[in-house]
């Protein structure tokens, strides 16, 4: 008896009470851990998520295919999208478009490809980065994952399978053939002939010859007597041809001028014409006798006259058609004169008395 009761003294307790305290704690962290096991996982959101998918993954040669890359991320975080030119090797760029969206806290950004590709057999289009700063400001990059996409041939609406190449057509060369060469070259080489022949025979066009534009008559009178001073008949004194053609120019620009018969008419009859005429006043009018008068003399061989004398009477011509002008605007306010160098009709005459006027 005194044995059991030392079995259940103070050691015994403190031992129970240990043990107590173990089984406690045990049962605590077992229902810490059953509590944790039972509660949901909650997942942190990255800053920024990409995805990438496409419409078809099968496409025949030279059909479109979408490629639409969703960039989803915070509002206060803005990522460097890719640029519409982004090469996508292998494949041909059709068309582009962007689309932004907002939901909540997060904005979905949404860039769609229109791809097409002519070549034959599996390729992929290649992941697309996007870079960006996370919420401390480090850069990061996120990207999407490669798609596969195969490109098979063209096949018929109502044939699952590709049909072989038909062989070349082999032309049979014998005397035949040569024969129908031999003709179609015949063919064309009279075909030819005949163009040629009718083209050389056809009517000629007449060139137009372009009109002569009307030049002023005192303009005219000037060149004239200008050739007229240069020519080797005032150089060699030959006064009688000189004389008739200072005569002539003189004239002819009166009557283009003044609009009345000037070269039928004498002398006397000029002067009459001329007097009656209010556009030539006095001296003028003395000028223009005094040379038609002096003109006179030479040709009737009446006179004779040196080249000084000559080069005076042009230069009398000259300041008269000077003065006189072109005039009006009638049909004589313009003329023409022959600018040919008058040469000498005979030899330069010797020195004679001068006759008396008429």
């Amino acid at each position: 008896m005194r044995s059991g009761a030392r079995g259940q003294g103070p050691g015994a307790r403190a031992v129970w009470a240990v043990v107590l305290v173990g089984l406690l704690a045990a049962s605590t962290v077992v229902a810490q851990a059953q509590a944790q096991a039972q509660a949901p996982v909650v997942e942190e959101t990255p800053p920024v998520v990409v995805t990438a998918e496409v419409d078809r993954t099968a496409i025949t040669l030279g059909e479109p295919v979408t490629l639409t890359l969703r960039v989803a991320h915070d509002q206060e975080i803005e990522p460097v999208l890719p640029r519409h030119t982004l090469p996508f090797p292998g494949f041909e760029l059709v068309n582009f478009a962007p689309r932004e969206e907002a939901t909540g806290e997060r904005v979905v950004e949404t860039l769609t490809w229109t791809l097409t590709r002519w070549e034959l057999g599996k390729t992929e289009i290649a992941p697309i980065a996007v870079s960006y700063l996370d919420r401390d400001h480090q850069p990061q990059e996120a990207t999407s994952l490669p798609i596969p996409v195969e490109v098979t041939p063209v096949l018929a609406a109502d044939d699952e399978t590709l049909r072989a190449m038909k062989p070349a057509v082999t032309l049979p060369v014998n005397g035949r053939f040569w024969g129908l060469v031999v003709a179609l070259a015949a063919l064309l080489a009279a075909g030819a002939v005949a163009g040629i022949v009718a083209w050389r025979r056809r009517p000629r066009r007449e060139k137009a010859v372009p009109a002569v534009p009307a030049v002023p008559c005192d303009q005219a009178a000037l060149t004239a007597l200008a050739t007229l001073a240069a020519s080797d008949a005032v150089k060699n004194g030959a006064a009688e041809p000189v004389a008739t053609r200072l005569s002539a120019i003189v004239r002819h620009f009166l009557e283009a001028r003044l609009a009345f018969n000037a070269l039928e008419s004498t002398t006397a009859e000029m002067t009459a014409k001329l007097r009656a005429t209010p556009e030539v006043d006095g001296p003028l009018h003395a000028t223009v006798l005094e040379l038609l008068t002096a003109t006179d003399q030479v040709k009737f061989a009446r006179g004779w006259a040196g080249r000084a004398e000559l080069e005076g009477q042009i230069e009398r011509a000259c300041s008269a058609v000077a003065l006189l002008g072109a005039g009006g605007q009638g049909p004589g306010a313009s003329a023409s004169f022959p600018l040919h160098n008058p040469g000498p009709r005979s030899p330069a005459p010797g020195p004679r008395p001068l006759a008396p006027g008429p």
